[in-house]
């Protein structure tokens, strides 16, 4: 079902391969429309045309792209489900590249998904703003009010966590928050 708007996307390019530009995004709404009729579970239908939507999409199998991902994914998703998402997501990739012709149907980068995965997992590695080790709170208390200001912090502090500049605890946290308060 992952490809079902292939046939409508698809355009013979000058280079003479085909292609099929926004088969995800419209293959997730045309799923969507099967899904309820066929009266899946709203859960159901949200996971099944997310994973739709997102089959397609470029993931570097690199630890920060996993992290940075998982984190998209948490957006969409709530009480931790993003970490089943991605292992369904992976398994997805995986099988789509099965169904390539022989020398496109490799799958080491999206096994190399799976490894980072548990790694990031295994290292209780930070990849969402609630597992900062600061909260609205503490941001409230050194004069940041709540709303843009407070969220576009805190998505700072997430990335250089992240991304290894910062420690993810409170002192250093708030530390940082203090000086970026200063440049905002």
């Amino acid at each position: 079902m992952h490809d079902i708007a292939k046939p409508q996307c698809a355009s013979m390019e000058p280079d003479g391969y085909m292609h099929f530009y926004g088969h995800p995004e419209l293959g997730s709404k045309i799923a969507k429309e099967i899904l309820t009729t066929l009266k899946f579970s709203k859960a159901e239908i949200k996971t099944i045309t997310t994973l739709i939507y997102y089959h397609d999409e470029k993931i570097y199998a690199s630890y920060s792209d996993v992290a940075k991902w998982l984190n998209i994914f948490s957006g969409v998703f709530s009480n931790n489900k993003e970490i089943d998402f991605f292992k369904m997501l992976i398994v997805l990739k995986s099988a789509d590249r099965f169904a390539h012709k022989p020398g496109f149907n490799k799958t080491e980068k999206i096994d190399k998904l799976a490894i980072l995965l548990e790694e990031i997992l295994k290292a209780n590695a930070v990849y969402k703003v609630s597992q900062l080790k600061i909260s609205g709170e503490d941001l409230a208390k050194i004069g940041i009010g709540a709303g843009p200001e407070m969220g576009k912090l805190l998505n700072k502090c997430l990335e250089e966590v992240m991304q290894g500049k910062i420690e993810n605890s409170n002192e250093c946290l708030l530390r940082h928050c203090k000086t970026l308060k200063k440049f905002c």
